[in-house]
């Protein structure tokens, strides 16, 4: 029997039909394999974060073994200023907490980077599609490791700590009745695992990770000596200080100069009529503001703890230090579409002072998305105070009085 064949309106439909299930077909396939690609990273990421909490904890043991049940320095876990806060750690305990922290890395890849469980703030995020995935690895492990420190018994060796870490905790007392290991029961310092005082060791990966202990190892025994010189050059060396002193010339003509040097050094700066168009831009070019290294450290710790705050409490931080915007971090939190301009100021002292550029105090003024975040006496407290103010809250709080007069030239 001879088939029947379709009118041309239905053979259109069918081929129309056919169109829309391979198209759909082709979706499925294409999401599927989306989706295989992206189950394959995630358990390529997940084995190279196990990876590196195994070989960062295998670092730990190294010294938990050397330095001994019954050492002067040693592992603890820190919970707070008051006594009995802390717990002398030994091998196994250590093992434990770390192998905890391990798995809450594990569970926050699995999660593409979202904090759910631990001692970090749950809804977290973090990014794991950085270039830089191993060094963001090991800033999830160690801020899931905030608890955890070193310990130094001697009170004649806080110095250690302070040496290697910059930031110690001093005069804490674990009472003698506690049981463990690693360090004896008085505490004279602790240096706890921050996300602050550890970042020269994850910028470097597992080697900064090593390089840390074994400076600390290095810089105690030193101490037995009291080489005072080997503790500076074991600093200098691991945090790379650069000395820029060199590079800022003897503008007053400095007594350890000669006579001629000084002679040509006043002239520059003669404001005589036959100077007044010298061209000093080479001068000029050549020297910078005399910032200390210390003045830098509070800056960065101040950053990283204000980055670090707002990362905890659900927001993506971007810096914008060196574009010169009048805030230093653009933060924003994705659930609440809300976003902030947080310039961020820190201080030794143990009060909060601060001062603003002019730029940042217009931006103050005039854009209510700026926020100002204060952290006193970042060198000396591990978990320094800090307040964060609108302009408003600003104004009310401080005496905000002007600091220096600014020279324009002045067109004829």
């Amino acid at each position: 029997m001879m088939k029947k064949s379709q009118p041309p309106k239905a053979k259109k439909a069918v081929a129309v039909k056919k169109i829309a299930v391979n198209s759909s077909v082709a979706k499925k396939v294409k999401k599927s394999s989306e989706n295989s690609d992206a189950d394959e990273r995630l358990k390529k990421l997940k084995e190279r974060a196990e990876t590196i909490a195994n070989e960062m904890i295998n670092v730990a043991y190294e010294y938990a073994n050397k330095w001994g049940t019954t050492s002067d320095i040693g592992f603890v876990t820190t919970y707070g200023h008051t006594d009995q806060s802390d717990s002398v750690l030994n091998k196994v305990e250590l093992e434990a907490s770390l192998k905890t922290q391990k798995e809450n890395l594990i569970d926050t890849i699995r999660n593409n980077g979202v904090v759910r469980q631990g001692n970090i703030t749950h809804g977290t995020r973090f990014n794991l599609n950085t270039d830089e995935i191993e060094n963001t690895i090991i800033e999830i492990f160690v801020r899931f490791m905030k608890r955890l420190g070193i310990a130094v018994a001697d009170k004649n060796k806080v110095k250690v700590l302070k040496n290697v870490f910059r930031r110690c905790r001093e005069s804490w007392y674990i009472d003698s009745s506690r049981k463990g290991g690693g360090v004896s029961s008085n505490i004279a310092g602790v240096a706890a695992f921050s996300y602050a005082n550890l970042k020269p060791a994850y910028k470097d990966g597992i080697e900064g990770w090593k390089n840390l202990f074994k400076k600390l190892n290095e810089a105690y025994e030193s101490t037995e000596s009291e080489n005072e010189e080997s503790l500076d050059e074991l600093d200098d060396d691991f945090f790379e200080i650069e000395n820029d002193s060199e590079d800022i010339p003897d503008v007053d003509g400095a007594k350890n100069s000669t006579g001629s040097e000084n002679e040509e050094s006043s002239k520059r700066f003669d404001d005589k009529e036959e100077n007044a168009d010298a061209d000093i831009s080479a001068f000029v070019s050549k020297y910078t503001p005399p910032e200390t290294e210390m003045k830098k450290e509070i800056e960065k710790i101040a950053v990283e703890i204000a980055s670090s705050y707002y990362m905890e409490n659900g927001y993506t931080v971007t810096s914008v230090e060196h574009e010169n915007c009048g805030w230093d971090l653009t933060v924003f939190r994705a659930r609440d579409d809300k976003e902030l301009h947080i310039e961020v100021k820190g201080t030794s002292r143990n009060d909060f002072h601060f001062f603003l550029s002019k730029n940042e105090y217009d931006k103050m003024m005039n854009d209510p998305k700026w926020r100002l975040f204060v952290a006193k006496n970042v060198l000396e407290d591990p978990d320094p105070e800090c307040i964060v103010k609108c302009r408003q809250n600003v104004e009310k709080l401080f005496d905000l009085i002007p600091f220096c007069i600014e020279g324009i030239w002045k067109d004829e």
